[in-house]
């Protein structure tokens, strides 16, 4: 390199002549995806860039002339197509906490998941996971500076929360819903608020393609809150989020809220026994030889029960 193009430092000028492939986290994004204690959600971050590399267009040229003729995108259908298993593999992850920081990207708007019927080699494929960038949102909380949230890099600040619909493959029409900012928000949670109660067994139940209708699983919630203790109810569900059966098949045997608590699943006498023995209290209650036949009662395929679980 000559002097005209030189830094004067020998590595600065040599990594000026790399050409870097892969992800690229902002560092941004370590001020505003964070987990419940304040810092940063190392985990979603990483597989929030991962997402964001397969959505940066590669750059078509011409063979002769080196013009640029156009972009592609690097993913074949209309969104990308991942596994939470195929993350676990590339990152070192294991699975659930694949899922657990997907669930946090999702809440916080960046990104939407979709469950899909795929057809391929003359097989179908169900509940196949793509994953939608919502852009808007990615924009904002990477460009905008930390003033514009009322902190700095050494403040704990809580992330606008930022959600946005955008077209699926389900409808062509565009609906885009936004909210501004913080000090919007009180108002817009008061119009659709919920009990606490409902709020925390909504929150505790795991994001699966049954956990669609808040309000009828509300509604089943409300029907049989004075049989259920509330803390027994979540531990039984912390528990079920991280058993086989609901980890299975990229959580394909989840059944829908309103489904789980019509099946009075927080009375299953194997839960219950195993949260009174963690407790160092012995339950008289018996233990079924297979937790998955008194827990869910599903067959091998839940295809015939999709319908009561919907």
């Amino acid at each position: 390199m000559s002097k005209m193009f030189s830094t004067g430092n020998p590595a600065v000028d040599a990594i000026g002549t790399f050409n870097f492939e892969g992800n690229i986290i902002p560092a941004n994004w370590f001020s505003v995806f964070k987990l419940a204690n304040g810092k940063p959600d190392v985990n979603a971050i990483i597989i929030l860039s991962e997402i964001v590399y397969w959505h940066r267009p590669s750059i078509v040229r011409n063979e002769e002339t080196g013009q640029i003729t156009g972009i592609k995108k690097k993913f074949k259908a209309d969104l990308l197509q991942r596994s939470y298993q195929s993350f676990s593999d590339q990152f070192g992850f294991s699975k659930q906490q694949v899922r657990e920081a997907l669930d946090r990207l999702e809440k916080f708007g960046v990104i939407k998941r979709h469950f899909r019927t795929v057809a391929a080699n003359n097989q179908k494929y169900n509940n196949v996971l793509f994953i939608e960038l919502i852009t808007p949102v990615l924009f904002k909380v990477t460009t905008l500076s930390l003033s514009k949230w009322g902190g700095s890099p050494s403040e704990k600040v809580d992330p606008p929360h930022f959600k946005e619909e955008t077209n699926t493959e389900t409808t062509t029409k565009i609906t885009t819903e936004k909210k501004k900012g913080s000090s919007e928000q009180p108002k817009a949670e008061k119009q659709n608020e919920y009990p606490e109660s409902f709020e925390k067994f909504w929150k505790a139940y795991p994001i699966c393609k049954r956990k669609t209708k808040k309000s009828e699983s509300f509604k089943t919630f409300k029907k049989y809150e004075p049989d259920f203790n509330l803390d027994l109810l979540l531990t039984i569900l912390e528990k079920l989020k991280n058993s086989k059966d609901w980890i299975k098949d990229d959580g394909d045997y989840i059944p829908a809220p309103q489904a789980w608590l019509n099946q009075r699943q927080w009375e299953n006498d194997y839960w219950v026994s195993q949260i009174n023995q963690n407790h160092g209290r012995p339950s008289t209650a018996p233990v079924p030889q297979s937790p998955t036949q008194s827990l869910i009662n599903l067959p091998l395929k839940p295809k015939s029960l999709l319908g009561s679980m919907q």
